[in-house]
């Protein structure tokens, strides 16, 4: 069962004509940036997709939205149980020192040490908050940290769009020469398989590659080169669909994929656009593009 913050979604219907290298198509929301040059050089528009290869935080899955909703949640019960906390600076500060703790992390699982699970993490987060606002409760760091962590469990959704859109691309997938669609995930293996379980995709992509599982981190080209060749196709053949500039799409870029910008946030002239061959509000328009590409090039 999907999990979103829509209730229903439709099936795929047939494809409207497109024409995807104008500048801005209002109909659809995407952009294409023309001609994509990456390290490897040329673009290669010319070739079939044979690969969608999605990011997952940010692209698929609203992080920002459940991490609110579950900070909502922690910080209120923070507000009963421990005198003085002030739940306004407390939100303030959570991203920040979050941010801080996450990126240090290393979540490649390459180190001599095992990478740290979600809940290592979310204890160091929530204890360092708590030293800010200079509480000194003992045990109150980690009971906060498994509070947030039933919260987000609770809270775990994708953007309204997504779930169709995964529908579409299966659809067209079964409905002549196949293509797989798949995931490449940097994150802790427990919480980003958490994900994917309660909101109904471990069933549903293939590859499903997580840097703690794998060894490499986004945007290292060997995660998605690994993701690529188990898809069974070259990296040219493949489309990479991500939210972050610098880990998805410079690091698919440099490995040889094809790339799709998300642009959630309406951003402009960011540097490193340059590199996406379209960039999308959402992802509503994927299925469009990845039918058009096919019917270009025979697949379909």
């Amino acid at each position: 069962m999907w999990r979103s913050r829509r209730s229903s979604f439709s099936s795929a219907g047939s494809a409207a004509t497109c024409s995807i290298a104008t500048e801005r198509d209002a109909s659809c929301g995407c952009r294409s940036t023309g001609e994509a040059r990456g390290a490897g050089g040329n673009v290669t528009a010319d070739r079939g997709i044979r690969a969608i290869l999605f990011d997952l935080d940010g692209t698929l899955y609203d992080e920002r939205g459940a991490m609110r909703a579950a900070l909502a949640v922690t910080t209120a019960e923070a507000t009963r149980t421990i005198p003085g906390f002030d739940a306004a600076i407390a939100c303030r500060l959570y991203e920040e020192i979050g941010r801080g703790i996450w990126e240090k992390a290393d979540l490649s699982g390459s180190g001599p040490l095992p990478p740290p699970s979600s809940m290592e993490l979310r204890q160091r987060v929530w204890g360092a908050l708590l030293e800010r606002l200079g509480v000194t409760e003992a045990g109150a760091g980690e009971r906060l940290a498994a509070r947030y962590a039933r919260a987000r469990s609770a809270g775990h959704v994708l953007f309204p769009e997504a779930a169709g859109v995964l529908e579409r691309l299966l659809v067209l997938s079964r409905s002549g020469d196949s293509f797989k669609v798949g995931l490449v995930s940097n994150g802790a293996s427990d919480l980003q398989r958490e994900k994917l379980d309660n909101c109904g995709l471990s069933s549903l992509l293939e590859p499903i590659l997580i840097s703690s599982e794998v060894g490499w981190v986004k945007p290292e080209p060997e995660i998605f080169l690994e993701g690529v060749r188990q898809c069974g196709c070259l990296p040219e053949e493949a489309l990479f669909v991500g939210d972050s500039l610098e880990r998805d799409i410079s690091g698919a870029r440099a490995a040889g994929l094809r790339a799709v910008w998300v642009n959630r946030s309406g951003e402009d002239r960011l540097p490193g656009a340059w590199a996406a061959e379209f960039v999308l509000r959402d992802l509503t328009p994927l299925p469009e593009i990845v039918a058009c590409d096919r019917g270009a090039t025979g697949r379909s």
